[in-house]
């Protein structure tokens, strides 16, 4: 599961920190992964019969697995800022994706037998 790399990633962020703030973003981030995030995408996971076990069981993509070496391996070998310019089309890109879906897209429940989905009608 990518998340995994990602806390592992803000994990080396609080070690590669020199302050206690930068310390206390890099834990607060890691919390949010690992208590909201995660939990979130498991349970609709779920919906399609792909348990955390599951997951966790697949192989890695080869760009998931290049990316997430990439984010880790710049935190160690360079700087907090480095990894952090390495973490950018994470942290910038996926609120931007979401804020472009939520103005685009009306999310409607869609009951399939005993799955609850969700239809996508995009405007326009």
């Amino acid at each position: 599961m990518f998340f995994i790399y990602f806390v592992r990633a803000y994990a080396l962020a609080a070690y590669k920190a020199d302050n206690l703030t930068d310390i206390r973003q890099a834990v607060t981030g890691l919390t949010a992964i690992v208590d909201i995030e995660m939990d979130l995408h498991v349970k609709f996971c779920a919906d399609w019969d792909l348990s955390e076990a599951k997951m966790e069981a697949l192989p890695e993509a080869a760009e998931t697995m290049a990316y997430t070496r990439y984010v880790l391996e710049s935190g160690l070998s360079g700087v907090l800022l480095d990894f952090h310019v390495a973490l950018a089309p994470c942290i910038i890109g996926y609120p931007e994706i979401g804020s472009y879906f939520k103005d685009q897209v009306i999310n409607t429940p869609l009951v399939l037998g005993s799955k609850c989905m969700l239809r996508m009608n995009i405007k326009n």
